[in-house]
């Protein structure tokens, strides 16, 4: 008989989904006592009538409830096992980390569905992958066809609706490299993005970066291993590599992060001004009321990338992420709002603290409804 402990935890996942990767380095980091699970068919129709959502990552916890979304699956654990935190200690760093965690979630669909759905070649192990895990007990040529039928005409819609088309592809592709070299260079100076220790914002980033840029072939080959800094950073943040530091003292952020934050406030706030507007829409042309349950993609919307205009679907989601930043920022006590705005101000007029985020809302499994 073995004397190994059982899991505490089940989380249910796979090794190339984007989001799984997310809570998988968190729980490697926090030493926490798991096991992955693949998802069949039959969990993801579980999900869905429980969460309300049939999607991973899920965490079963050891009562048997069930946990989804990435931010409140950390959020859940951090509370429940304090040690090594990844909350850091002032205002800034951690409004810091809650932007660059809302807005690479964001950012971090258009390069993960364009570098793994523009490559034929990163196809085959998608297929394998989901086809072993939702249909385990059929035979291989059979959970291909099933995978086909879905996942590619599934894939096929997203990349339109995120604006992969061959007019914009040019523009994507420039500005996936930028973003991948400011992130060469900052990794260059810092094992994590705000200094020596993991936050928030770490495991976002992980998400695109282990679960497509890291595992599939094409940008493996192609983006990932002429970065070798980077490299490093994904396989010691996914490993859950201890901390060597702490974060930088005195409320300060790495000079690398500078364009990064930069491009965050230039792209991203403009992105949700428009999507505010896009939501505001749809409400009243669909007439809805509180309680009602919002679609997850309201309308489409244009944003700045490299100072022009990139097309693709709104999400409501991203809503509901910037009403909890915003909402963190009205909870510091008066020199800390001075601080956070201060700070704000470096990159944008724009004042974060009365931006209007439309009307208020709730998670619901992938949407949102009404408050």
């Amino acid at each position: 008989m073995s004397s190994e402990p059982s899991p505490l935890y089940i989380l249910y996942g796979v090794e190339i989904s984007y989001f799984v990767g997310k809570v998988r380095a968190y729980m490697n980091y926090k030493r926490l006592n798991y096991t992955e699970r693949a998802p069949t068919i039959f969990d993801f129709k579980r999900f869905g009538k429980k969460l309300h959502a049939g999607v991973i990552p899920v965490v079963q916890l050891g009562n048997g409830d069930l946990i989804d979304d990435t931010s409140l699956i950390i959020e859940s654990l951090e509370q429940i096992h304090p040690d090594r935190s990844i909350q850091p200690n002032t205002a800034i760093q951690t409004i810091a980390a809650m932007m660059l965690e809302a807005w690479l979630d964001e950012v971090g669909h258009l390069i993960a569905i364009h570098t793994r759905w523009s490559h034929d070649e990163n196809y085959p192990l998608f297929r394998d992958t989901m086809g072993k895990s939702m249909f385990p007990w059929l035979p291989k040529f059979i959970r291909n066809k099933l995978v086909d039928r879905t996942a590619v005409s599934f894939m096929k819609m997203n990349k339109i609706r995120f604006g992969i088309v061959q007019e914009q592809i040019s523009l994507l592709d420039k500005w996936i490299d930028k973003i991948l070299n400011l992130l060469e260079q900052h990794f260059t100076h810092h094992e994590y993005l705000l200094g020596n220790r993991p936050s928030i914002a770490d495991y976002a980033l992980i998400g695109a970066c282990y679960g497509h840029l890291y595992t599939d072939p094409w940008p493996r080959r192609e983006l990932i291993e002429p970065r070798q800094n980077l490299k490093r950073y994904i396989e010691r943040v996914h490993s859950g590599t201890p901390a060597t530091g702490d974060w930088l003292p005195d409320e300060a952020l790495p000079e690398t992060l500078q364009p990064i934050f930069q491009m965050l406030f230039d792209e991203f706030l403009p992105l949700v001004q428009t999507s505010v507007t896009a939501t505001q829409q749809y409400i009243e042309k669909k007439h809805k009321k509180q309680g009602d349950i919002i679609a997850r993609f309201p309308g489409k919307i244009k944003f700045p990338m490299l100072g022009k205009p990139y097309s693709k679907v709104a999400f409501s989601y991203t809503l509901w992420m910037l009403q909890r930043i915003q909402s963190e920022c009205l909870k510091l006590d008066e020199q800390e709002r001075i601080k956070v705005s201060s700070w704000m101000r470096i990159y944008s007029e724009i004042d974060f603290f009365n931006l209007d985020l439309g009307p208020k809302v709730e998670r619901y499994g992938l949407q949102v409804r009404l408050r």
